[in-house]
């Protein structure tokens, strides 16, 4: 009874671990200063804009941190901001961005992860974004960008010449000014990526709107501003194909396994191992041992996974169907 509950502990930790935000301050709640000021998101912490070295240029980006330690009666306090007003999702501080939709004026901010992400690897992630009351306009254009080391630049904006690792779907335009809208998405990791950068970088000066608010006073005419908060980032769960076709039509050629694989063992229906593979795994392509083509059938592998956090290890088994 012990063992079996020993063994139960020992899932349940794995699952916990699996699902680790990698998200430095992921609600934003950790700060170096209360926020008096607009254009302070380095006020919070392992968050700040990629700016223009030489300000003021017209790549200016001023992105804001509002939080609800914020002196009474400022402008960044919680829930009444100079942006508009809005409870956190959660906790007591959130980010603010915004974009005019003639000039190429955009903003982003950039988010620290916890450790770098892994070549190869698929990752989940998702973040809530609330469309500010004042605005005149919004868009759905929403993207992400992972790089490696944080980003500054010169003489131009992140769209100009960064595409986005992903941008959210061109038929969901944030139109919510009171509640919070999820946005969830996968990236397939190129390796070492440490940051996160958020914003719109829609490849051309004028970008896709709509007007949600024709009445929006002068000063926020043409201006879509967005806040954001509660971001998370986790390895996507191990994902094992149950077929491919290796008949070098270089579609579906090879057997990958996303995730991070420590070995994989695989067998034909008569128990002889015809693959195995130490290390890194790039993938099956169909061969044995001798390199020669396996024939069509069921094979059966055995997969050891080694979780990124904890180095603990995990065995996926399960059949294959090759197919020529």
């Amino acid at each position: 009874m012990l063992k079996t509950f020993v063994i139960i502990l020992s899932l349940l930790f794995w699952e916990v671990n699996s699902a680790q935000n990698l998200i430095m301050n992921p609600s934003f709640e950790e700060y170096n200063i209360c926020p008096t000021n607009t254009a302070n998101v380095k006020d919070c912490k392992y968050v700040f804009d990629p700016q223009c070295i030489n300000e003021p240029i017209p790549c200016y980006s001023s992105s804001d941190y509002f939080n609800t330690c914020a002196p009474s009666g400022s402008n960044m306090v919680v829930p009444s901001t100079y942006a508009g007003y809005q409870h956190p999702k959660s906790g007591n501080g959130y980010i603010g961005s915004g974009f005019i939709d003639t000039l190429g004026y955009r903003e982003y901010f950039q988010v620290k992860l916890s450790q770098s992400l892994e070549a190869n690897r698929k990752y989940n992630f998702s973040f809530f974004v609330n469309l500010s009351n004042l605005s005149h306009l919004t868009t759905y254009a929403i993207g992400v960008n992972f790089v490696t080391d944080s980003v500054y630049y010169f003489n131009q904006y992140l769209w100009e010449f960064m595409e986005a690792d992903w941008v959210n779907d061109e038929n969901n335009y944030i139109t919510d000014t009171i509640g919070w809208t999820k946005l969830d998405g996968s990236y397939q990791a190129k390796g070492n990526e440490k940051w996160m950068i958020v914003g719109v970088f829609y490849p051309e000066k004028i970008i896709p709107t709509v007007v949600v608010n024709p009445n929006a006073s002068q000063a926020w005419q043409h201006f879509g501003y967005f806040f954001y908060d509660d971001f998370f980032i986790e390895a996507a769960p191990i994902s094992i194909p149950n077929v491919f076709t290796p008949n070098g039509d270089g579609i579906n050629d090879f057997w990958i396994v996303n995730g991070r694989v420590k070995k994989v063992t695989i067998y034909n229906r008569w128990g002889h191992m015809v693959f195995i593979s130490d290390g890194s795994f790039q993938g099956w392509n169909g061969n044995n041992k001798s390199n020669q083509p396996c024939s069509e059938g069921v094979y059966y592998y055995n997969v050891i996974e080694e979780n990124p956090i904890t180095n603990e290890q995990k065995t996926h088994k399960g059949f294959i169907t090759l197919l020529r």
